[in-house]
């Protein structure tokens, strides 16, 4: 038997089980978490904060994925099938929920450009109590970035 995706849409709408998902990533190791959370309260007996950097991007003509229509009618739409101009934002979060050193600049994140943010702009904001938080970016394990954060004396 097969029925159309847009059937099983509405009998969910009926019966009011509405579309959501919670992600998971298969490879979390539930071991690690409480390592990583011993270590958090590690150093918040000692007194330090920490700093959390991220980065996004932004396309200025972001498409829609779904669109609404009434029964029977199809939704057509179009997008560009090119690469777009992107505009990123770098920015720093102190806990406590400062932020700091907002960065934006067009294009996408490279070592040198975030090394010359974090020289600049975090840096002279940065002291020995501070413990700086980084995501898995491929631009982040760096020697440089390691050495600037290492001179203001944050971990």
């Amino acid at each position: 038997m097969q029925v159309h995706p847009s059937t099983v849409h509405y009998a969910c709408q009926k019966w009011r089980i509405s579309r959501k998902k919670n992600w998971g990533y298969r490879e979390r190791d539930a071991r690690q978490g409480r390592n990583s959370l011993r270590l958090r309260e590690r150093y918040h007996r000692r007194g330090q904060q920490f700093v959390y950097i991220d980065e996004s991007g932004f396309e200025r003509e972001t498409t829609r994925r779904y669109g609404r229509a009434p029964r029977g009618q199809p939704v057509h739409g179009l997008r560009p099938g090119r690469a777009r101009p992107r505009t990123s934002l770098m920015a720093a979060r102190f806990e406590g929920g400062d932020f700091a050193a907002p960065g934006l600049f067009e294009g996408t994140c490279k070592t040198d450009l975030f090394n010359g943010w974090l020289e600049s702009q975090l840096c002279p904001l940065l002291h020995s109590q501070h413990v700086v938080i980084l995501d898995h970016a491929a631009f982040h394990p760096s020697a440089k970035t390691r050495d600037l954060v290492a001179r203001t004396g944050a971990t």
